[in-house]
């Protein structure tokens, strides 16, 4: 039996496994979630899932705020543990690099950003026992944070409302047009060329 989807999103990593959540959220009725391998198989296995907002572009920042906002009430929203740990993160950059650090830490800051710059001399008093450079400075971000990137995948998957339909193990056997989705499970998804 052939079915409609609104949304058919390709890959199931951290990306295409929230993009599915969101928008069974924000009410989308048919999202079809297609991966080729497995949930993870991708980038998103291999990361270090740090969530942090240091970033040169102001639509990235932007997008990261969101994203620690949203990681920092996951267990209040979805009642699912990802492991949320806040313990902030130093970027270290030497003196040559100060423009542009300092640019970066304005663009944070007037974003909201919870940033400031750091010397050398302050970075060896903080931490006595750490060697830095003598031309060392830093950015510090105490809202920086990190999750699990294996316990939160799935909980996007499992978090999200059940209209949704998620479809792992896919496999595509197609060439340039009419695409076919296909497993073992099921061969009625087809990508309609428009």
């Amino acid at each position: 039996m052939t079915q409609t989807a609104d949304t058919v999103i390709i890959g199931g990593g951290i990306m295409g496994t929230s993009i599915a959540l969101h928008l069974v959220e924000l009410g989308v009725d048919e999202v079809v979630l297609l991966e080729k391998s497995f949930l993870g198989a991708g980038s998103t296995g291999k990361s270090g899932a740090i969530l942090r907002q240091h970033y040169s572009h102001e639509v990235t920042v932007r997008m990261a705020r969101e994203s620690l906002k949203y990681y920092e009430s996951f267990h209040q929203r979805h009642g699912r543990n990802i492991d949320f740990r806040q313990p902030g993160m130093l970027f270290l950059a030497r003196e040559s690099e100060r423009e542009a650090l300092e640019q970066n830490v304005r663009l944070q800051r007037s974003l909201g950003v919870d940033t400031k710059l750091l010397e050398a001399e302050f970075l060896r008093e903080a931490d006595p026992q750490a060697r830095f450079r003598e031309d060392a400075l830093a950015a510090w971000e105490p809202e920086a944070a990190y999750v699990d990137p294996h316990a939160s995948r799935p909980w996007f998957r499992r978090s999200g409302p059940r209209s949704g339909r998620y479809c792992s193990n896919w496999g595509n056997r197609g060439r340039d047009r009419g695409r076919e989705w296909e497993d073992s499970r099921r061969s009625d998804i087809r990508r309609r060329d428009y």
